[in-house]
């Protein structure tokens, strides 16, 4: 049951940490993207 609970937490954390970083990654490419394009125009 411990073994159980840990695995769902660790999937969790895992699902979080995957979230923040994919999230974080778009944040990045759009702000990137939008100074680029300000910068040619």
């Amino acid at each position: 049951n411990i073994k159980a609970t840990s695995f769902a937490e660790l999937n969790l954390i895992g699902a979080t940490l995957w979230g923040v970083l994919f999230t974080g990654g778009t944040l990045m490419l759009g702000v990137g993207a939008w100074t680029g394009l300000s910068s040619i125009d």
